[in-house]
């Protein structure tokens, strides 16, 4: 069942858009989040479903409620800042009960769910401090802690991560999850970080130039992005212009791939993880693959894996290979191989135009 539906949302500042249609829906009890990079859109949509930036045209739907005209406060929401936006001069506890006293709870009451939110926050012994007196990682569960503790009808969350270190991130985006399906919890989360919206999500929507570029679960998103844009921002860097032809695709360069299907599309494209770089004399090229030669330009040592950059006549291509296969160094003649199932067929992008692998 939608919980959270936006429907046919625009916004414009002067002559600009920034929103173009944006219909999302959130089922209850699931977490989606907003992906794509700044300027997309993607925390203008979300202040407007919290109520502070009104659509020009559209609504929002909130449980069935029309909310679009609502005020903030007024709205069955609560939203975890980039900031936290702690009251500095409140402990912990009075800053996690803030919204149950708004809500004029019983004092009873807004006791014990805050003792229980601290709780399942790992947060307790936190009660008593003042933000100043905690790191990074602590303010950010304080501050989840007083969103969660008003039950909303749906968490709002602006890259709440995004000011912590990498080892922290990973560890409270665990968390995170764990408590968003332990509550049931709707959730609308915006990010520009690929691999957190791909590990917290139960749906992605990619954004670009103010439009939907796609929405599916992650490993949708992920392995079968829909256009160029998409498909760039989601780590594929080897993305050509061409033409199709029967079970064959060929670039504009020259180079020539086999399709899984056959598709009338101009763009195709291959993770750099699914390009075999070997030995000329293996190269083999039939209907399930093809190989090419091409030269190595780059090599960059990565630990685990060896990025190459290449050169097949005037086209250059990228390759990720595990660090034990990478025997390879610049200069070397190799072939290139990519096997059918490995071809993405793309539409053009929906929100602007992406700079490709230049030839």
């Amino acid at each position: 069942m939608t919980n959270l539906l936006i429907d046919h949302v625009a916004k414009t500042y002067g002559d600009k858009a920034v929103l173009h249609d944006i219909h999302i829906e959130v089922p209850e009890g699931q977490f989606v989040s907003l992906l794509g990079p700044s300027g997309c859109g993607k925390t203008t949509t979300l202040n407007i479903v919290a109520g502070f930036v009104a659509a020009d045209k559209g609504k929002v739907l909130l449980g069935g409620t029309d909310i679009t005209s609502a005020a903030p406060y007024s709205r069955d929401t609560a939203i975890v800042f980039q900031n936290y936006a702690l009251f500095p001069h409140m402990k912990v506890e009075d800053n996690v009960a803030y919204g149950l006293r708004a809500r004029k709870v019983a004092k009873s009451e807004i006791a014990e769910r805050v003792r229980e939110i601290l709780r399942v926050m790992g947060i307790s012994e936190l009660a008593g401090r003042y933000p100043g007196q905690l790191s990074g990682g602590q303010q950010q569960r304080v501050a989840v802690a007083r969103a969660v503790v008003v039950r909303p009808g749906a968490l709002l969350m602006d890259e709440p991560l995004s000011n912590l270190d990498a080892k922290l991130r990973a560890e409270i985006r665990i968390e995170l999850r764990a408590l968003q399906k332990n509550l049931n919890q709707t959730v609308l989360f915006v990010t520009h970080d690929q691999e957190e919206a791909l590990s917290m999500s139960d749906r992605i929507v990619v954004m670009n130039g103010g439009r939907v570029e796609q929405m599916g679960a992650p490993d949708d998103v992920f392995k079968r992005p829909e256009t160029v844009f998409v498909a760039d921002f989601m780590g594929v860097e080897n993305i050509f212009k061409g033409s199709s032809g029967e079970r064959a695709w060929t670039s504009d360069s020259g180079l020539a791939l086999p399709l899984a299907d056959a598709r009338d599309v101009a763009y195709v494209g291959v993770r750099p993880s699914e390009i075999d770089v070997i030995e000329p004399e293996s190269a083999h090229t039939g209907d399930e693959s093809a190989s090419f030669p091409a030269s190595i330009t780059e090599r960059t040592y990565l630990g685990n894996s060896v990025r190459y950059q290449m050169q097949s006549g005037s086209q250059r291509i990228v390759a990720l290979v595990p660090q034990t296969r990478a025997r390879f160094d610049v200069g070397a003649e190799v072939s290139a191989r990519i096997a059918a199932a490995s071809v993405l067929p793309l539409a053009a992008s929906k929100g602007g135009a992406v700079e490709l692998v230049p030839a």
